[in-house]
């Protein structure tokens, strides 16, 4: 790895880690007000981290896609210091605070990974992806570690929103620094067409799978188990799996099998939902998720971009940044609702659903692959 992967992947682990601010939230803001006051500022914060990594995916060129990420991360820095100040205040400018927060931090860890990608030599793509996995993953899990000590401390969560902004905008100039990547043209500037609509649909259809599968397992568990507690050891085995098993997995996937890794993800994610629906077992949960993850995002990415062609990169990699956010804006209400329609197991039925669904349209679609970048006639 050269040094200028290392400080864009070190930079990913910071604007992750950072989203402790969107866990804290949750406690921080029941201090000052109602439950409803409360879903309305993370309803804006989970709105804004849904929209801007589509549309950037549209419109960055080689040369504006650094200085829009470190506007997007001083951006984010400079929110983060405001919100203190005006915590108690009326609800509508604390939610528009947070919505910008949403809104930037996911462009940042959306660019950032569009950065690593196209810097990321062909051939190399499903390295590269579980790589920037590892790296989000490792900023997660200092986020639920900060966030932890916060909530068993007596710590006024503004000095923390504080510290983060002054990061945020100390270190966003480094951005500068990491090389200017090539990105193609991109569709924003052409008609799209039949073609171009139906890769992008492709796109957003994997990414909105593969993301209800990596956030729907531990969030089904969390919302319909018998034992809540147990949710925390599941997700913490979840956690230190990946943290450890991500770099050995890096060194023996290839690009040629993307699209086996995510059949097989999907197939994993299917027998998971069934099993953890008959046993309520977290470490079935624990393992499962780990085995799903792991073939999901080694494979999601690099499958997308083999079956897109180049011009339409860039819009692909920010439609599955919004995925996440649609992903998570979505699925609790859907696991809700079919849970109070037809009992806890309809949840997993969900999954389950999903998981048949793509791995058997992936193991019948054609496996047509371009290059990262066109070639020279």
């Amino acid at each position: 790895m050269t040094a200028r992967f290392v400080r864009a992947l070190a930079l990913l682990v910071l604007v992750r880690a950072g989203g402790f601010s969107s866990i804290v939230a949750v406690v921080w803001l029941r201090d000052a007000y109602s439950a409803s006051e409360t879903a309305m500022v993370l309803t804006a914060f989970g709105v804004g981290a849904m929209i801007l990594p589509g549309l950037a995916g549209f419109l960055v060129t080689s040369r504006t896609l650094r200085p829009i990420l470190t506007l997007a991360m001083a951006v984010n820095g400079v929110v983060m210091l405001l919100v203190p100040l005006t915590f108690g205040g009326p609800v509508a400018v604390i939610a528009g605070l947070m919505f910008v927060v949403g809104a930037t931090s996911s462009l940042a860890r959306s660019l950032l990974g569009t950065l690593i990608t196209f810097a990321s030599a062909d051939g190399l793509q499903t390295r590269t992806q579980s790589m920037i996995a590892w790296a989000a993953n490792l900023g997660a899990a200092v986020a639920t570690g900060i966030a932890g000590l916060v909530s068993a401390s007596n710590q006024q969560y503004g000095v923390l929103f504080t510290v983060e902004g002054v990061v945020l905008i100390a270190t966003a100039p480094v951005v500068l620094t990491l090389g200017r990547p090539t990105v193609p043209p991109l569709a924003g500037r052409r008609i799209l067409g039949i073609g171009g609509v139906q890769d992008l649909a492709f796109a957003l259809g994997i990414g909105l799978a593969a993301t209800a599968i990596m956030q729907g397992l531990g969030m089904t568990f969390a919302l319909v188990t018998r034992h809540p507690d147990s949710f925390v050891l599941a997700a913490l085995l979840n956690g230190v799996l990946i943290l450890v098993l991500q770099p050995f997995v890096v060194r023996v996937v290839r690009d040629a099998r993307s699209t086996s890794y995510l059949v097989w993800g999907f197939a994993a994610a299917t027998a998971t939902s069934i099993t953890v629906a008959a046993t309520d077992s977290w470490v079935v949960l624990g393992l499962g998720w780990t085995i799903a993850e792991l073939l999901l995002t080694a494979g999601m990415a690099p499958t997308v971009l083999a079956r897109t062609p180049p011009r339409l990169h860039a819009a692909a990699i920010g439609i599955i940044g919004s995925s996440w956010g649609i992903t998570a804006a979505a699925l609790p209400v859907l696991i809700v609702s079919s849970s109070t329609l037809a009992g806890p197991s309809a949840g997993w039925s969900l999954l389950a659903v999903i998981g048949v669904a793509f791995s058997l349209a992936l193991s019948f679609r054609p496996r047509n692959t371009t290059a990262l970048r066109e070639r020279e006639p």
